[in-house]
């Protein structure tokens, strides 16, 4: 959940054994001015609610229902309720994001299933993400910002590469594969070191490259026996 300071062991899981293959060249997405993001753990946790702790123990209410009794049901009218209150508090979008990736089933190869967790996702990362980034200057975010957003964006990055592998999407998996690899480069500007190297290994120019490179020595290889 975003209260988390780390991945989940699932999503740990996931991201590490889904991306086998073809390794290649680090890829990196437009950053032209070198901007760096700054955690200020002094800066007001939400810009747009000033007091978020009451909102965030009802989150922690709807996180013990999810892990120590499995009643998503309840967590989920928790959540709800939390963005009906506040329709600009990120976290809730990401938490019920988060569980609405547990009610899926695993197997579940129809793009329509994951369109709401999508829009969940877009919507914290819209919310969370700071006020004049586009500027040259360094970007400030607080503790709270930065870690919501780099579970967002990893979130959106295994779900893209899920996209990726059904079946009917096969002539857009080149597409997904480049939207999870700019996701997870995304997380890992937030801080996941794990999602930031994954972003490279997932994205289709650097397994492209990393296959042809292999190619040509095995071919160097085969070469020197003949």
């Amino acid at each position: 959940m975003s209260l988390a300071t780390t991945l989940s062991k699932n999503d740990q899981f996931v991201l590490s054994t889904i991306l086998g293959g073809g390794e290649g060249p680090a890829i990196e997405f437009s950053n032209p001015n070198k901007r760096k993001i700054v955690v200020d753990v002094e800066m007001q946790p939400d810009r747009h609610i000033k007091e978020v702790e009451p909102l965030v123990e009802m989150e922690k209410t709807a996180i013990k229902l999810i892990e120590n009794q499995k009643d998503y049901e309840r967590a989920s009218a928790i959540l709800d309720s939390i963005i009906k209150q506040e329709p600009n508090y990120a976290s809730a979008y990401n938490n019920r994001a988060q569980l609405k990736r547990l009610l899926i089933s695993n197997d579940a190869n129809e793009e329509s299933q994951f369109n709401s967790i999508i829009d969940d996702l877009e919507k914290a990362i819209k919310l969370a993400e700071p006020e004049g980034k586009n500027s040259g200057l360094d970007i400030i975010v607080s503790k709270m910002q930065a870690t919501l957003l780099q579970n967002a964006y990893t979130q959106l990055g295994a779900i893209y590469i899920k996209m990726a592998g059904i079946p009917a999407n096969a002539d857009r998996a080149w597409n997904f594969e480049e939207k999870a690899s700019q996701m997870l480069y995304r997380a890992g500007e937030y801080g996941s070191e794990l999602a930031k190297e994954l972003s490279s290994k997932v994205n289709p120019y650097a397994k492209l490259c990393g296959n042809m490179v292999q190619e040509a020595l095995a071919r160097e290889q085969r070469n020197l026996y003949q």
